[in-house]
């Protein structure tokens, strides 16, 4: 290539007058003239030198060239020496080095350089972060200078605002400075419109025109370059052939034919064409019924051509209508194949430019020719695919030139197997090859008349190979002034057609290039390999596996699943997404609406609408990313999808850091809006809102909308209206929309940050939820047509095809994954070729980064503590070098995931299981020892036997196990319960074998004992009988009780003797002290003494053991987990249950308050469906005319409902049930604690805190002056500092022998509202606890073996629901732990029981009972399967754990009906529901026994001394 001159100065290196280096450059002759009225002189000195070792200019100094370099002693002068106006002298041995005429510095000449001082942007940037608006990010070129300096802070060593040191990271921000949401727009704050301004930057290489967030991230804002046009001056083709007059005309002109001609545009095409075009069209969306016109097809797409003359009784169509003798005919024939009707002026006018101008029509009229004058029928030609024309110039191709060859019938066509031979005659279509250099211009006449050939295999520019995208993106770019040059943007939706068939062609020649190598291209496992070669086998052919569509292709099944488990990893290691944001396409964007041609809609132009989408979607990321304008986001994923209709539309995910999760529906009010926006406040968004995001209409107005069935809305609109923002059960909120007097059908969720004109921040929604390996194979999988599958599924729209011609990334997400192999020893995957020598194969078998692992621990002792799936974060792998090194660039930008793997590869699942939980291996071996280190040290046969080993799986082995280790402890009593649980729990598939396989000495199951006399009695009314029979046996207790008690003692009693045809409902209301427990236990014995049946229920195990007889309530009504308005028990009428209900003449329910009415109403119902058969009359009476005595305290924690708020809370409760208004209310007054004080101080003390619990229970203790729910708190309660090991400290004392025993350890404990602290209070004082630790770690599994590649274990590991035990459980010898299930409530095994450890085994637990009537029982607990319940986890899956936690610290839940000598209240965040605090204040008896612990952030105020904080109290609910 010539070197380019310039017109302006005649200097060779550049061509225009606004280069940097031209002599008359405006820019620098301004600069000359600035300087030179400044007084200033700058002398450039260019010299040679002649000597090795370079001289600084500035210093003077050996061994560097410029002030920039570290050691010059001139660096700290410049900016004074050019105040000064002193003489500045740059020498190099090569160059002279720029100097900015503005601010004196060097390696930069303007002020619009982003390392000026003067840089108008940059002082801009100073002053908006003087005035504390948010943090933008300058994009800036890289520097080549030694000292970068920051365009946010003005600070050197960094250049911008997300790096480490910049003060105005905010990731930076000190914890303490964060408030909740800190980062969320403020409502009052109205950002800017976003604007891409004009499309006015143009390629320096091809002249392309582009916005200029389009250029390449390394290049600078001021000399931009471009990647997406002509890769940096790569790519360089001709320029399209002017278009014909009949071609402009049409597209241009405004009369009747014109517009007829470009709405039908793709029929007028497919006419004149010489192929014909097989498609499955989506014609659902291929028209402008209901929206945009969107060209979108299903499956493959491809061109066929036939003979050149039809068959008898045939209709010429296509390439054998220009063969015939006339033009009348010819014209007749088209209208004949035109699938609607055409202007026969346009037709013949365009008919006659064909004839004209394209090359194919005078060749096959020739070959027509040929065959009738010389006879011959079986004339062929032959368009040849490799034939290039003469590139020295650039005019459309000639007959001669487009490669045809006429065959005769001895012709040798010698054609190639992408040539195309047409036959004068023949049956069926051929397929044109998508690779063919003719393929566009045959049928896409219209847009290349003349013929002109398209991209061929060896298509190059320069040196560089073009590929069929860099060709088709070149040719879908703007160029020229007034953007008049591409007229191929003109032709509407013949244009959305060429685009889906272009990708089309590129996606069929990747398609085909997989198909036609399966039999060449293969993989097989590294041993299967070595087998060939040690046999002598060197037919490669033989050996390995076909591979279908691998995980490269994108799109594919497997690059689908390999990105959703890299979104699930993302999950395990972050937690679940808080934030749903969802981008579309506006067409009516002003960047879109500028760009378009005169005349053009949106829709004519989807290389429009996709690049504007794509680079709002990148604005749009950074925004939620970088600038974090809904909060700290520290982990996300999005996805860029098509609509139907055409339109690009963005799908993200967002994982926020703690403080900035919306935990209430204030917190989301913050962030979505469902409401109107105001209309003065907000106009912009109010307008964007009306007139994009108005659902329908629909329902009368509108039956056949799409959303539409059955009379009504898919969608659920219109939506219910909401005074507040309500957290659903289901995870999603229902959003607040008031009844403001506005009235719309429906507006869906709106973002008060909407900063982008239409949906791109317009949805939103609050989340609170809710691939195989590429190193190996599965010997097992059955061979399917992948390829085919994948068509039959698959659909392009016109957006699509330019997402994916323009190479814009589907998906991206943060943290990036390491993705690591997974193999069995010598089997990791080796590729090679058909007919290679195996030798040469296994010599290029490398290291994996699984075996580059081993490795590193060999040589590397601090590795060995990492995991291998937690390598990456600390490690990067050198692909090149195949071995790991440690990361050089910080930690935690890079995640590991190890490839999923399927359960029925059964070694190499259980080595993925080991290696997510075993650290340190160096071999394949190692992970196969157990007991590393101790005589016990074992290498087990298979990997799968490790795992078990270890815990990490269960199986019917397990319960022999644990019963041959329980056998040890010598506790028959013990045992037998112990094999009762594994019975009810673990589901064993043989219990008679296990039984018969342990027949422990003394220990034998004995027959439960039968009343001879009542023999038909069922056994659960005879233990009901047998409880007032052991009554019979001791004397009569004489109870003792106050006037409040006496009352309600002799109410119950006369209700007791009362007839049954009346509600004999009942309600005691007492605080905590004044004895209900005592009262309904007098009343049960005085019921039990007649010999009657009393049924004594709870809510929980514990407040059960407290009653005689008591059980909780759901064991004795079988109410179901998840009740409703219609729910009913699951008992018959018939059953004994039902016998037990008949013949009970109390039923006493405590803790009444705690469950919702729903579980109270379905007993009510159940119980009057099996009355009714006893007296018809009874159905209508609540629980049948029973009596039923409620005891609680609506001061406590009310029912706990998932995500509700105070009104969904107050409707579940008792008091708002239908059986209230039949329901007499008691008041228990006294407290007995004051009454049974020791001395007058002691009750005086009492009183006064038991006071003092019923203000703050009742909501009376005065606020805090401003505050809505704040109350001072008492100095001696609180700890002085804000430090959790001084808290424990306090509660616990010294944890070492003598002082630490049962009674002392169950009579202390810390409670803290949220489960998250209670688990890290745990660990820490387990840490100070005496003893060594003990790990257990679990088994989990989904329920759905079908979903464990989607759910893999180690994301099941990962969740922590609070009413599953953890993953890894650590225990001490002695250390406190409690229940999370009812074992055995008879026995004292009730959820919330406290025990002690004693000792354990690796199946079972020796445990004593610390607490309730069983305390000092000695119990063994097993493992059993726990399932977590619907709102604990939106996955449901299996746990295999022991079923209990450390119980150090609890939940203020957990606490209620216990009573501790000495508690630490730990308050990191305020309280959040109705009675938190004063549960949790009423656990002791004393004030001095508690010590509170509050965050000085949010319990202080400048404006208040002391302490405060947060009382919820529902007034509503107080009776």
């Amino acid at each position: 290539m010539s070197t380019s001159i310039c017109n302006s100065c005649s200097l060779p290196g550049h061509q225009r007058n606004n280069h940097r280096d031209c002599l008359n450059n405006p820019n620098c002759l301004l600069s000359r003239d600035h300087n030179e009225n400044d007084g200033r002189e700058f002398e450039f000195v260019q010299a040679s030198s002649t000597i090795a070792v370079p001289v600084c200019s500035s210093c003077g100094q050996e061994g560097h060239r410029r002030t920039t370099y570290r050691d010059c002693l001139a660096i700290s002068n410049h900016i004074e020496n050019n105040e000064d106006g002193s003489d500045f002298v740059q020498a190099s041995s090569t160059i002279a080095v720029p100097i900015c005429s503005s601010c004196g510095q060097e390696g930069h000449r303007r002020s619009t350089h982003r390392d000026c001082l003067n840089n108008p942007n940059r002082l801009a940037m100073r002053d908006r972060n003087k005035n504390n608006a948010r943090d933008l990010e300058f994009i800036r070129e890289l520097s080549e200078i030694a000292v970068p300096v920051c365009s946010s802070c003005g600070q050197e060593g960094h250049r911008r605002l997300t790096h480490s040191n910049c003060p105005n990271n905010p990731s930076n921000r000190d914890e303490s400075e964060t408030a909740h949401n800190v980062a969320c727009i403020s409502s009052n704050t109205i950002p800017q419109r976003h604007f891409l301004r004009s499309i006015d930057n143009e390629c320096t290489h091809c002249h392309a025109r582009l916005w200029i967030q389009e250029h390449v991230y390394s290049s600078s804002l001021i000399r931009p370059r471009f990647n997406i046009c002509c890769q940096q001056g790569s790519v360089q083709l001709p320029e399209l052939s002017p278009a014909p007059t009949e071609i402009i005309q049409r597209l241009h002109d405004t009369d009747p034919n014109s517009v007829h001609s470009r709405s039908n545009i793709h029929a007028y095409n497919n006419v004149l064409s010489f192929t014909s075009l097989g498609a499955n069209i989506d014609h659902t969306v291929a028209n402008a019924r209901g929206g945009a016109y969107n060209f979108r097809i299903h499956g493959s797409m491809y061109h066929s051509i036939g003979s050149l003359l039809p068959n008898e009784n045939e209709t010429p169509a296509f390439a054998q209508i220009y063969v015939l003798d006339n033009s009348s005919a010819e014209t007749a024939n088209r209208h004949a194949v035109a699938p609607v009707t055409l202007n026969n002026i346009v037709l013949q006018q365009l008919q006659n430019m064909m004839h004209r101008l394209n090359p194919f029509v005078t060749s096959f009229q020739s070959m027509a020719e040929v065959s009738r004058t010389h006879g011959i029928d079986n004339v062929r030609i032959v368009i040849r695919s490799e034939n290039t024309p003469d590139h020295r110039c650039y005019n459309a191709p000639t007959a001669d030139e487009i490669g045809i060859l006429i065959v005769g019938n001895d012709g040798d066509e010698n054609a190639g197997t992408r040539d195309i031979v047409l036959r004068m005659r023949a049956d069926g279509l051929e397929r044109i090859s998508e690779m063919h250099r003719f393929y566009d211009a045959l049928h896409y006449v219209l847009l290349f008349p003349q013929g002109n050939e398209k991209w061929t295999i060896d298509a190059r520019s320069g040196t560089h190979k073009i590929t069929v995208m860099e060709r088709y993106k070149y040719c879908l770019m703007i160029r020229g002034n007034g953007r008049e040059d591409n007229y191929l943007h003109r032709f509407g939706k013949l244009f959305q057609q060429f685009i889906v068939d272009m990708y089309a062609k590129i996606e069929a020649n990747r398609l085909g290039f997989i198909r036609h190598n399966q039999n060449r291209l293969r993989a097989d496992l590294y041993h299967n390999v070595t087998d060939a070669m040690h046999v002598g086998d060197n037919d490669m052919t033989t050996v390995g596996k076909h591979v279908i569509l691998p995980s490269s292709f994108i799109g594919s099944p497997w690059h689908m699943q390999q990105l959703y488990q890299d979104a699930m990893s993302i999950v395990r290691r972050f937690g679940k997404p808080d934030l749903f944001v969802m981008m579309t396409t506006n067409p009516r964007w002003p960047e879109i609406e500028n760009a378009l041609l005169p005349g053009q809609r949106a829709s004519d132009r989807p290389d429009l609408t996709t690049r504007v989408f794509r680079l709002k979607l990148k604005e749009l990321i950074d925004d939620l990313t970088k600038n974090m304008v809904l909060g700290k986001v520290i982990g996300h994923v999005h996805t860029a999808e098509f609509q139907k209709r055409g339109l690009s539309h963005a799908h993200i995910l967002l994982i926020l850091a703690n403080e900035d999760k919306p935990q209430t529906g204030a917190d989301c009010d913050e962030i979505v809006s469902a409401e109107l926006p105001d209309a003065e406040q907000y106009p912009d968004a109010r307008a964007t809102v009306e007139r994009h995001m108005i659902h329908g209409p629909y329902g009368l107005l509108n039956p056949c909308s799409p959303c539409m069935e059955d009379g009504q809305c898919t969608k659920r609109f219109p939506k219910e209206l909401n005074d507040d923002t309500q957290m659903n059960e289901d995870g999603y909120p229902v959003y607040c929309r008031r009844n403001n007097g506005v009235y719309v059908k429906s507006v869906p969720l709106f973002n008060q940050s909407n900063t982008f004109t239409s949906h791109d921040r317009s949805s939103a929604a609050i989340i609170q939820c809710t691939g195989t390996n590429s190193e190996g194979n599965n010997e097992n999988d059955e061979p399917v047509d992948e390829i085919q599958t994948f068509l039959d599924a698959h659909y392009v729209s016109a957006s699509e095809g330019c997402w994916r011609l323009f190479s814009f990334s589907l998906h991206n997400e943060f943290p990036s994954h390491q993705r690591l192999a997974i193999h069995l020893e010598n089997e990791h995957t080796v590729h090679f070729e058909e007919g290679e020598n195996p030798e040469v194969v296994i010599g290029r078998a490398h290291e994996t980064t699984l075996t580059a692992w081993f490795q590193y621990n060999q040589q590397h002792q601090h590795a060995r503590q990492i995991l291998y799936p937690d390598f990456p974060e600390q490690h990067v792998f050198v692909a090149l070098e195949r071995r790991w090194k440690l990361c050089e660039c910080g930690f935690g930008s890079t995640i590991g995931r190890i490839y999923a793997v399927s359960p029925s590869e059964v070694q190499k699942y259980h080595l993925r299981l080991l290696l997510y939980h075993v650290p340190s291996a160096t071999s394949f071996d190692d992970l196969r020892t157990i007991n590393h280190g101790t005589p016990e040290q074992q290498l087990l046969p298979s990997f799968q036997a490790a795992a078990r080993a270890h815990g990490f799986l269960t199986d019917q082995q397990e319960w022999s196990d644990c019963l041959d280790q329980a056998a040890t402890y010598q506790y028959p009593h013990a045992l037998r319960h112990l094999f009762a649980i594994i019975l009810v729990f673990c589901h064993p598939k043989k219990p008679h074998a296990l039984w018969s396989l342990h027949e422990f000495d003394g220990f034998v199951v004995t027959e439960p004992a039968h009343n001879d006399a009542n023999t038909e009695e069922p056994l659960l009314i005879h233990e009901h009988r047998q409880l007032s029979a052991r009554l019979a046996l001791r004397p009569e207790r004489q109870f003792e009780f106050n006037n409040d008690q006496q009352a309600i003692y002799d109410a119950v009693n006369h209700s007791v003797a009362a007839p049954q045809q009346q509600s004999k409902l009942h309600f005691v209301d007492g605080p905590g002290g004044t004895r209900k427990t005592y009262l309904f236990n007098a009343i049960l014995e005085n019921v039990q003494r007649t010999n009657s049946i009393a049924l004594a229920v709870a809510a929980s195990g514990t407040a059960a053991l407290l009653l005689d007889g008591g059980r909780t309530a759901h064991s004795t009504f079988k109410i179901p987990l998840e009740t409703n308005e219609t729910s009913i028990c699951g008992f018959t009428p018939r059953s004994d249950i039902a016998r037990l209900i008949k013949l009970a003449s109390i039923i006493i329910w405590d803790e009444a308050s705690m469950i919702s009415r729903d579980v109270i109403e379905t007993v009510n119902h159940s119980i009057q469906d099996i009355m009714r058969s006893v007296d018809p009359a009874l159905e209508d009476i609540p629980f049948s005319g029973n009596v039923v005595v409620f005891d609680s305290d609506f001061r406590q924690v009310l029912p706990m409902i998932p995500n509700a708020e105070c009104p969904q809370i107050v409707a579940q409760c008792l008091n708002r049930s239908s059986i209230w208004r039949h329901t007499e209310v008691h008041y228990l007054h006294t407290n007995m604690r004051v009454q049974q004080a020791a001395n007058t101080v002691d009750g005086t003390e009492l009183r006064e805190f038991a006071e003092y619990l019923l203000r703050i229970g009742n909501g009376c203790e005065p606020l805090v002056p401003g505050t809505e729910d704040r109350i001072l708190i008492n100095s001696h309660m609180l700890m002085p500092q804000y430090n959790t090991y001084d808290l424990i400290n306090a509660v616990f004392g010294d944890l070492h022998p003598p002082n630490v025993n049962m009674e002392f350890l169950t009579s202390r404990a810390i409670l803290t509202p949220k489960n998250v602290d209670v688990v890290e209070l745990n660990n820490l004082i387990l840490d100070q606890f005496p003893g060594e630790i003990q790990e257990f770690r679990n088994a989990d599994q989904v329920d759905d073996p079908e979903d464990q590649i989607h759910y893999p274990t180690e994301l099941l590991n990962s969740f922590n629901p609070s009413d599953l035990p953890p993953h890894t459980l650590k225990l001490k010898v002695g250390c406190p732990i409690m229940l999370l299930r009812n074992l055995n409530t008879a026995q004292g095994l009730c959820n919330r029981t406290r025990l002690i450890v004693r000792s354990f085994r690796q199946y079972v637990l020796e445990a004593e009972i610390a607490t309730g009537p069983h305390t000092g029982t000695i119990v063994l607990i097993p493992r059993i399967t726990l399932t977590p319940s619907q709102s604990h986890s939106p996955i449901q899956f299996k746990r295999t754990q022991f079923p209990i936690r450390l119980a150090f610290s609890i939940t203020i839940n957990k606490s209620q009906g216990q009573t501790f000598n000495s508690v630490g209240l730990y308050l990191p965040d305020p309280a959040f529901t109705h009675g938190l605090l004063y549960v949790a204040m009423s656990r002791v008896r004393i004030p001095t026994a508690i010590k509170i612990m509050l965050n000085p952030e949010n319990s202080t105020s400048s404006d208040q001394n002391g302490f405060h904080i947060r009382n919820i109290v529902y007034n509503e609910v107080h009776i």
